[in-house]
């Protein structure tokens, strides 16, 4: 289980100037949590009781969460990848994590993002228009679902699969 504390959290800026989450969501956290600064909080308990956004923030302030939050970030890219067209070498990198090619998946999405500027400009409009809040609220629920397996079974081995991409955005 990954944990943090009041400490590390205020220690990451949930009350701060720059803050991720809005104060009143850290005032909720207060309310529900132990009492001491030091005392830990279950990134499960955060997920449940503030839900995604809060959970998948918090993991800056846990030990030990970098994979978690690695695999996670990878995951969500895979769940949009379908809607541009990203070079092989990038989706290779997002599936498999392998950090000896990372540098040429990040310079080759870096040169399909330039390629796709004039496109993307023209599309703006119209992917504005079909955005919605009720397809972030989704968007959000299957990143706290994800995460929340991740807490409970771990990162599992190997590639990130289609099925996987599928099955951790989903309820189970």
């Amino acid at each position: 289980m990954i944990y943090t504390t009041k400490t590390k959290l205020e220690d990451a800026a949930a009350c701060g100037a720059n803050h991720t989450p809005p104060d009143e969501r850290y005032g909720y956290l207060l309310t529900w949590a132990p009492e001491g600064d030091d005392e830990p909080i279950s990134l499960l308990d955060i997920l449940a009781n503030n839900g995604a956004d809060d959970a998948i923030w918090a993991l800056r302030a846990c030990d030990d969460a970098d994979d978690i939050a690695r695999w996670l970030a990878r995951w969500a890219a895979l769940t949009v990848i379908h809607r541009g067209d990203a070079p092989d070498i990038v989706v290779q990198y997002l599936r498999t994590g392998d950090e000896t090619i990372s540098a040429a998946a990040r310079a080759a999405s870096w040169a399909a993002a330039r390629a796709a500027a004039a496109a993307r400009a023209a599309s703006w409009d119209a992917a504005r228009a079909a955005d919605s809040a009720a397809s972030w609220d989704a968007a959000r629920a299957r990143s706290g679902c994800c995460l929340r397996r991740l807490l409970i079974d771990g990162i599992p081995d190997g590639d990130i699969t289609d099925e996987m991409v599928a099955e951790y955005g989903r309820e189970g």
